[in-house]
């Protein structure tokens, strides 16, 4: 029999748990990391795509992008339940948890901005959950990611560039919470072409950026690059080992793995159809990668 379709299963505390978004059927796949087998299949139907993990102090939550529909979802992640979903309108791209059981970011590159939610009490949220904190960064802003200083980094569309920025965050009230943020701009790092996705490597020493046919890697201290890395193709998503031993980029040809110390491509895991997500299990010793058609 295929998997359960369910949304009321809990999952056993002690497994560790993978969340595959499929877009194209409107699913979210739940996985065992251990076995690789997969417990359950959650309907959200949506087109879902870039998703983070959050650990908050009422449980794992899963959020996710859903593209078509420019909308926000959240997932309770032991039961496998679609908590909420949440219209924004603003044709979201990338979502980012930090810090764990902190807050939640939402890049929406058609007006220009970023929500933050807090995600600390998911008791209270509503259909403004995404309205209770929204700066205004960069000109397109595409991904994000934060290093362990707590700054904000994202790829900017319009003016090829990296940016850096200090978020502070601060609950003004509760029930339902509302957040003021306070951004300050510390750099604008010019990229050889346009940007794409963005992950922070070595814990938060550096920042890897996907640009045309490679990775730029800067110096988070700096803001220097320090090594460009020629690939095969466009990478359409990043990852960074844990160790800081290899960075690994999702392309059309398969997963690029790259030896973080020399910053040259160490080998190529051909996959028929390409990669897109990657995923790493909690020991760093498995790395899960999606398939666009698989």
């Amino acid at each position: 029999p295929g998997p359960s379709t369910s949304t009321t299963a809990e999952a056993p505390r002690n497994l560790s748990l993978l969340y595959v978004a499929d877009g194209a059927d409107g699913m979210v796949s739940v996985s065992n990391t251990t076995s690789s087998s997969v417990l359950w299949q959650i309907p959200v139907r949506a087109d879902v795509r870039e998703a983070a993990l959050d650990s908050s102090s009422y449980g794992s939550f899963v959020y996710f992008t859903d593209v078509s529909g420019d909308s926000f979802i959240t997932l309770s992640a032991p039961t496998g339940k679609v908590y909420g979903t949440y219209p924004r309108g603003a044709g979201t791209l990338s979502v980012v948890s930090y810090p764990p059981g902190g807050y939640v970011y939402v890049v929406n590159s058609k007006d220009r901005s970023v929500s933050v939610a807090d995600s600390q009490d998911h008791k209270e949220l509503n259909r403004d959950f995404l309205h209770q904190g929204t700066f205004r960064i960069g000109q397109v802003p595409l991904y994000a990611a934060f290093t362990p200083d707590l700054r904000f980094w994202y790829t900017d569309a319009n003016t090829s560039s990296v940016g850096v920025a200090r978020v502070n965050v601060t609950v003004v009230a509760v029930a339902p919470w509302v957040v003021d943020t306070n951004v300050t701009s510390l750099a604008q790092i010019a990229m050889p072409s346009a940007p794409s996705h963005i992950a922070a490597a070595d814990d938060g020493r550096e920042v890897v950026v996907g640009v045309e046919d490679g990775l730029v890697v800067i110096n988070a201290s700096t803001y220097r690059q320090v090594a460009e890395v020629n690939l095969p193709e466009s990478p359409s998503g990043i990852l960074a080992s844990p160790s800081g031993g290899y960075i690994f980029a999702a392309g059309p040809d398969g997963v690029y793995v790259v030896d973080a110390r020399t910053f040259s491509l160490a080998a190529t895991v051909a996959m028929e159809g390409g990669a897109y997500g990657l995923a790493l299990s909690p020991d760093g010793g498995t790395l899960f990668v999606s398939n666009p058609l698989g």
